[in-house]
């Protein structure tokens, strides 16, 4: 680190460089040039600001800090400024962090020094202008992450870098851009390769390669052209210009003050506005990931129900039009017995899983000896294992008991475990099982030597609809509903599972914490053996009741119900049906299904609110729907109902509902 000995040291730095020879001078034996490194922390919120950097060919990222504590990326400063601004707008910490971004080299001033000459009119207009421009940057950032693409952002972003660090090569990580543009690195990634493909970039580990300049400026959004003309504008203004009266006392200090404040005032606004707009672009970014993952899981699904069926039409049809030798008829049966059990697994998965949405998964809790359910879920399992000549090693670090659970629920927890990681485990590789007993817990830990899980992903595992692949190219069977369905039985049991793995081809592990006690258990078995015992309310008896529903099952289920509680229950399959009838007849509630094959319910109850007969016309309405959602609800109280039920049906809810409409009868 040396002092600056020529003025040509500062030219790489366009505010620097802006100055006029008295005032360089003034500053040079105070300049250093220093050599700073990816990923170095230059500031720290609210840490004291020992020196100010005017960046040469380095690139350094200003980060916000988020409420959740993840840092934000609000601007990138190279050639054409400095970092350390808040000393100049009054200020002597930074309210943000400072992050070396692209490595490279700078000139270093100490704070003080630039305290003192920031108040020499030149560099004062200077540095009013180029704070001027800062602001235009934040302002853009926080308009591009609003409403832009992450592609054409990315471009944007990438070009910034460019300009400032002078090589067609950009040392930077996906990680790295995921956080200074505030979206999920999957995005960033997707981006990045959309980017590749238009052979307008190159990535290797570490390193994107610009190869076509033009053609990324053409791919970028409008905010890369804005924001380099503002800073173009610092290049061609002539600062004496437009320099401050040398006014004299305090009228002076004052108007500085004040022009001060309302910078900083703006600054923070733009930063306010800059992490409201990284938000928004978070919850899209979830949306369409969630949206994205629901239709890979249902591609997953009809893949994986028509694989069995394949093989059991196939081999039944063979079965019953050619005569087969008994070898080939036992392999026949055996293989239409495999994919059956195939599909019952499935079917269970999926089943478990709507259990654990409606919250309709109970426990059978008793003792239990947690040793011999993890032996039981291994031998089902070996058959498996040996197929791919995989060791499964179990080792008892505690004999554990006197553990209160559902043994069937914990076999299933074990055995999806079990699955999981010989699915991913290569042929020859080892699945080690152990038993513990640590802090009061029981602990089971299942660690393969498999393919291991990627570090952005990880965090996903025990999602619902999320897969390490997507669902066009998928290694293994299965839905990807295993994990998610341990995680609630484990929560279930009172308990906690975490994953971790080293990374991609570094195996994985998996750790399943269980109290020794269940009372959580014990209370959610009371309440669901409540929850199935009919309890009809008298003022049930003789409401009539309208039930609108294409379904036969659910007609059934629902009038079943109800005439036990006393109600008089009529049902029809259509809507026309439905204000034929109550044209003609007195109905007290009227229950419909949303979606109908005809006219739908929210036609129906406007059709409804529009007839002639006054009873009819304010008749008690229920939507009755698959359609779950808060805006689903919403939709239907609008559009004329007065309760909104999901199905599958609670027969309690509905009676509860019923009881509450007829006393206002």
């Amino acid at each position: 680190m040396a002092a600056a000995n020529s003025p040509r040291v500062s030219l790489g730095n366009n505010l620097l460089a802006a100055l006029d020879d008295h005032e360089y001078q003034r500053l040079l034996p105070d300049l250093q040039r220093v050599e700073l490194t990816c990923g170095q922390v230059l500031y720290e919120p609210d840490q004291e600001i020992q020196y100010t950097y005017f960046p040469i060919n380095a690139v350094i990222c200003v980060m916000a800090l988020m409420e959740n504590g993840a840092n934000i990326g609000v601007g990138i400063i190279g050639k054409e400024g400095m970092v350390g601004l808040p000393l100049f707008l009054g200020g002597n910490t930074s309210p943000n962090q400072a992050l070396v971004e692209i490595a490279g080299s700078a000139i270093r001033m100490r704070a003080s020094v630039f305290k003192k000459a920031s108040e020499e009119s030149g560099f004062n207009s200077l540095l009013h202008m180029y704070t001027q421009a800062v602001l235009t940057q934040a302002a853009q950032a926080a308009a591009c992450n609003r409403f832009h693409a992450i592609k054409p952002a990315l471009a944007y972003w990438l070009l910034s870098i460019h300009d400032r660090a002078g090589s067609d090569e950009l040392r930077i990580t996906h990680e790295l851009i995921s956080t200074m543009m505030g979206v999920r690195r999957a995005g960033i990634t997707n981006a990045v390769i959309d980017l590749q493909y238009d052979r307008l970039i190159r990535c290797a580990r570490g390193l994107i390669r610009i190869v076509d300049r033009q053609g990324l400026e053409a791919a970028s959004c409008e905010c890369y052209e804005l924001l380099k003309k503002e800073f173009n504008r610092l290049l061609t203004q002539n600062t004496h210009a437009s320099r401050v009266s040398m006014w004299n006392g305090i009228e002076r200090r004052d108007v500085e003050l004040i022009q001060k404040r309302h910078l900083q005032t703006l600054l923070e606004i733009n930063s306010r506005l800059l992490i409201a707009g990284i938000r928004e672009q978070e919850a899209r970014d979830q949306a369409e990931e969630a949206n994205k993952a629901k239709d890979e899981f249902l591609a997953t699904l009809s893949h994986e129900l028509r694989t069995p069926l394949t093989a059991m039409l196939g081999w039944a049809r063979i079965l019953r039009t050619t005569k087969l030798d008994e070898i080939a008829f036992v392999r026949a049966i055996e293989t239409i017995e495999r994919s059956a059990h195939a599909q019952t697994q499935l079917i269970e998965d999926m089943l478990d899983v709507s259990r654990i949405i409606a919250g309709k998964l109970a426990l059978q809790p008793r003792q239990l000896n947690l040793s011999s359910v993890i032996h039981t879920a291994i031998d089902v399992v070996r058959p498996l294992a040996d197929s791919k000549n995989i060791k499964i090693n179990y080792t008892c670090g505690s004999e554990i008991n006197s553990l209160t659970g559902d043994p069937r629920r914990l076999q299933q927890v074990v055995l999806n475990l079990l699955t999981n990681a010989i699915k991913f485990t290569p042929h020859g590789g080892r699945v080690e099982v152990r038993l513990d007993l640590v802090n009061h817990y029981a602990e089971i830990t299942v660690r393969d030597t498999g393919q291991g899980i990627a570090a952005d992903f990880l965090p996903h595992v025990f999602d619902r609809f999320r897969q390490g692949n997507g669902a066009t190219r998928r290694h293994s069977a299965g839905l990807g509903l295993g994990l998610a369905i341990v995680q609630h039985l484990v929560q279930l049991h009172g308990g906690n599972v975490r994953a971790e793995s080293a990374g991609e081809g570094q195996g994985a592990s998996f750790t399943v914490e269980l109290p020794f006690t269940l009372h959580e258990a014990r209370d959610m078995h009371a309440d669901s053996k409540r929850g199935d015992e009919l309890e009809c309310a008298g003022s049930l008896e003789d409401l009539r009741l309208l039930i609108v529903d294409d379904d036969a099952d659910t007609r059934e289920l629902i009038t079943f119900i109800l005439e036990q509680c006393g109600v008089v229950v009529t049902s029809v399959t259509s809507a026309r049906d439905a204000l034929d009838l109550l044209a003609q007849s007195k109905v007290d509630v009227l229950v419909s299904d949303i979606r109908l094959s005809e006219d739908d319910g929210y036609e129906l109850i406007r059709q409804v609110r529009l007839l002639d007969n006054e009873q009819a016309r304010n008749v008690a309405a229920v939507a009755l729907t698959a359609y779950s959602t808060e805006e689903d609800q919403r939709r239907a109280l609008a559009a004329g109902f007065q309760f909104h039920i999901r199905k599958p049906v609670e027969p309690s809810e509905l009676i509860a509902v019923l009881s509450h409409l007829a006393q206002k009868k």
